[in-house]
């Protein structure tokens, strides 16, 4: 990454100003994150002499650390994807960018939002009173739920969903990033300093990655500045040291050396449990560890195409997992077969339950509502 130091820009190389080209390996590593939470969500259906409790347990007890999988992720590729956008004014540029990350995320959770609420009405008698009202509202315009248990800070009625809150800040300042130019980068990296840094600074604060401390009596200032926004600015920074990359010179085998090194200290941070939970020096460190390994020693080779496919429906798998469980727990309930809910048994079919379910929404609802949406907002 050139730096010009007249005027302070990053410069991206000439070579990388075509669209960026597809990386089979992001596609991978949504994918294992993505089954990485579902098994996490599923896994108390296991009973105690289950015969595969303790595998289960052992490789996904931290299996919330997909979350920070793809909010380094997400960092990453707004960076790499940037160049994917049309030359345009400014404000056309930053309209497309909003209205297409927008149209991609809500369909989805708003229907499968509402139709979990009815479930949960149904199913475990959930009172639709005000302050259920006031939660979903909340969770319909991704705001934080409560001002408590950061950085969840209270569940949406679609649990998962307090990390499209983050997503969506992140998309926003993004967007806000596009009204600057060629100085995009250096937005960014000013407004996150001045919201992560500057209020510990003003407050006279320790410094601190935990993402579990607050400083503020109000929600939304603590929210902007939870240290677990840090992890997508370390995606960013991993996407313009990438898309500056001397390609010849990673294709050295020594690097490969260096990359199973970090895969498999991520891969020990995760099982082992040490740093456990969510944050940028917790599940966070080993977040980085696997997108730096898997972009610069494996970017453009092929990958399991059965990891390929759920890291393509790997949205649709995030959001519809939850609702499957409690409707099929109430599907057994009221046949009577509920002594069924239970075991390895049960959990193996809520996986491929929802990997079938998650791939016809990406299919009917990612896809084509997508495609009719923009149709309509960006033609």
């Amino acid at each position: 990454m050139k730096i010009n130091n007249r005027i302070g820009v990053f410069h991206i190389s000439k070579e990388n100003k075509s669209h960026a080209k597809k990386l089979p390996i992001i596609q991978f590593i949504r994918g294992v994150a993505s089954i990485m939470v579902v098994v996490y969500h599923f896994k108390h259906v296991l009973i105690a002499n289950d015969s595969f409790k303790q595998v289960i347990d052992l490789l996904f007890s931290n299996g919330a650390a997909g979350v920070d999988i793809f909010f380094v992720l997400s960092g990453f590729v707004m960076v790499y994807s940037n160049n994917d956008l049309p030359e345009m004014e400014k404000s056309r540029k930053a309209y497309r960018f909003i209205v297409k990350r927008i149209i991609k995320i809500i369909p989805l959770y708003f229907f499968l939002t509402l139709l979990y609420l009815f479930i949960l009405i149904i199913n475990e008698n959930i009172i639709f009173d005000l302050n259920t009202a006031k939660i979903l509202i909340k969770s319909l315009l991704f705001l934080p739920v409560a001002s408590s248990d950061p950085p969840h800070f209270g569940y949406p009625i679609l649990s998962v969903g307090w990390s499209l809150n983050f997503e969506l800040y992140f998309y926003i300042i993004f967007c806000l990033s596009f009204f600057w130019g060629k100085w995009q980068y250096i937005f960014m990296l000013v407004y996150f300093t001045c919201t992560l840094l500057l209020p510990v600074a003003i407050l006279n604060k320790p410094f601190t990655f935990d993402c579990k401390i607050t400083h503020f009596d109000n929600t939304y200032f603590n929210f902007i500045t939870n240290p677990i926004i840090w992890e997508f600015v370390f995606g960013m920074i991993i996407g313009l040291i990438f898309k500056n990359r001397n390609e010849s010179e990673l294709r050295n085998k020594r690097y490969f050396w260096i990359g199973f090194l970090f895969t498999s200290l991520g891969t020990w941070q995760i099982l082992s449990g040490f740093w456990g939970g969510h944050g940028p020096i917790n599940w966070g460190i080993a977040s980085i560890l696997f997108l730096s390994t898997g972009v610069f020693i494996w970017g453009r080779e092929s990958v399991n195409k059965y990891f390929n496919f759920i890291g393509n429906i790997s949205y649709s798998l995030y959001l519809v997992h939850i609702p499957l469980l409690s409707f099929m727990n109430m599907i057994l309930k009221l046949t009577g077969l509920d002594f069924f809910a239970t075991g390895f048994s049960y959990l193996f079919l809520l996986v491929c339950l929802s990997i079938i379910l998650a791939y016809h929404c990406h299919n009917l609802v990612e896809n084509k509502v997508y495609q009719k949406l923009v149709n309509i907002f960006l033609v």
